[in-house]
C-alpha cells in the first residue's frame, strides 16, 4: 500500500548531550533509508530518555512504521497505541494503525482507523485509499468504488486511484468500465505493471485474448518478478490451446511464489492423481512434470 511518510520537526527539551543523542535517534528512527532494525533500536534507545509527550508520541509512531516494514504488526500496533494515547490528533498514525489492522486481516477493525484519520484530515490521501481498500477486502465493492471516486476528485491524476477503482468494476464484473480506469492509470505510470496485468484480465472476461496477452506480456517485462502476470498470461495460453506455454508460465508462478503457495499446488496435483512426490514446497523435477501433465489434459478452457 501507498506510504507517505511526514516527518515532523523534534523540539527536545533535554540538556547537553543527552539533548543531542536524543534527538539524533528520532532523527535516525525516523530515516527510511535506514534498515527497519536500525530503526527500532535508534526509536527505542530516544525512548529510554524522558522526553516531551509530542517526542515520544512521535518515537513511538516510527518504531511502529519499522515494524510495519518487518510485517511484525502486532508490534506495530502497540507503538501506534502508545503514540495515539500521547498524540491523537495524528492522522498518520491513526491511518497506519489501520494499515496494520489490514495485514493482520483484521479488514473492519481498521475501518474506525482510517474513518478518524480522515476526520482529521479530510483529503488525507492513504486514509482513503485504505479505507476502499478494506471495503473492496470486505467484498463492499459499491462503497469501494465510492470511495475511490472521492479519491480521484482529490487526486485527479492519480494513478493508483484509478487503477483501484478500476479493479473494483472489475470485481462487479464491469470489465469495459474497468478497462477505462487501467487505461487513465496506464496512462498516468506507462509502467504500471499491477495495472496492466489487471487490465489483462479484464480483456481475457471479455475473450479479447490477443489484448490480454499483451498486457500481460508487457507487466512481465516491466516487472519480470510479478507472478500475477505469469498466471494470466499462462491462463491465455491454456485458452488458446497451448497448453506446453502455459505449463511453463505455471512453474513459473510456482518459482516466484512462497513455499506454502508450492505446498499447496502439490497437494492439489496429488490429490488430482498427477504427482506423488514430497510435499516440501519445492519446484522439483516431479512437480514440473505433474504440473506439465496437468495442463495438457485441463487445456483448452
Amino acid at each position: 500500500m501507498k506510504r507517505t511518510i511526514i516527518h515532523l520537526v523534534s523540539c527536545l527539551v533535554l540538556s547537553g548531550t543527552s539533548m543531542a543523542q536524543t534527538g539524533e535517534a528520532i532523527d535516525a528512527c525516523g530515516n527510511p533509508d535506514r534498515s527497519p532494525g536500525d530503526r527500532i533500536d535508534q526509536c527505542t534507545a530516544a525512548l529510554e530518555h524522558e522526553l516531551e509527550r509530542a517526542d515520544a508520541a512521535l518515537a513511538h509512531y516510527y518504531r511502529g512504521l519499522a515494524h510495519q516494514v518487518l510485517g511484525t504488526h502486532e508490534q506495530a500496533i502497540e507503538d501506534f497505541d502508545r503514540s495515539l494515547d500521547l498524540d491523537p490528533n495524528s492522522a498518520d498514525a491513526w491511518n497506519d494503525r489501520g494499515v496494520s489492522y489490514l495485514e493482520l486481516g483484521e479488514f473492519e477493525q481498521s475501518i474506525p482507523d482510517f474513518d478518524q484519520a480522515l476526520r482529521l484530515d479530510p483529503s488525507h490521501f492513504d486514509g482513503l485509499y485504505n479505507r476502499g481498500s478494506a471495503y473492496h477486502l470486505l467484498g463492499w465493492n459499491e462503497r469501494a468504488i465510492h470511495e475511490f471516486d472521492r479519491l480521484l476528485e482529490l487526486y485527479p491524476e492519480d494513478a493508483q486511484g484509478y487503477a483501484a477503482r478500476g479493479y473494483a468494476y472489475h470485481l462487479d464484473g464491469e470489465f469495459e468500465r474497468a478497462i477505462e480506469d487501467y487505461d487513465r492509470a496506464i496512462a498516468q505510470d506507462p509502467n504500471y505493471a499491477i495495472a496492466l496485468s489487471d487490465r489483462g484480465g479484464a480483456y481475457f472476461a471479455l475473450n479479447q485474448l490477443e489484448r490480454a496477452q499483451e498486457d500481460f506480456e508487457r507487466a512481465i517485462q516491466i516487472d519480470p518478478g510479478y507472478y500475477e502476470a505469469y498466471n494470466g498470461r499462462g491462463t491465455v495460453y491454456c485458452a488458446a490451446d497451448r497448453p506446453e506455454l502455459a505449463a511453463a508460465d505455471w512453474i513459473r508462478v510456482n518459482q516466484l511464489q512462497d513455499p506454502e503457495y508450492r505446498r499447496e499446488t502439490q497437494r492439489m496435483l496429488h490429490l488430482n492423481g498427477y504427482y506423488d512426490g514430497p510435499i516440501d514446497g519445492m519446484v522439483n523435477p516431479d512437480m514440473r512434470q505433474a504440473l506439465s501433465a496437468f495442463t495438457e489434459e485441463a487445456c483448452p478452457m
